[in-house]
């Protein structure tokens, strides 16, 4: 498992817009990051702690990464 630990003022969700996740409800932030960051892991469990995000990336399961890699040898066989 990997554990990451970000003040929440210097997330940044969208290189556009300012958006500071510390005015935003709790469970309002957790969503915008799982939204935008989720693609990491299908397994992020993120939490928020005195304005920190608590991002925990867990290890997906070997039969997981057992398909993902048949599906990727498939892919690169066609190219």
């Amino acid at each position: 498992m990997i554990i990451v630990s970000i003040p929440l003022k210097d997330i940044i969700i969208d290189p556009t817009k300012k958006i500071d996740l510390s005015t935003l409800p709790e469970e309002e932030a957790i969503s915008l990051l799982k939204n935008s960051y989720g693609f990491l892991s299908s397994n992020v469990d993120i939490s928020i702690q005195n304005g920190i995000a608590i991002i925990e990336l867990k290890q997906p399961q070997k039969e997981s990464v057992n398909e993902a890699l048949k599906i990727y040898n498939k892919g690169v066989m066609i190219f």
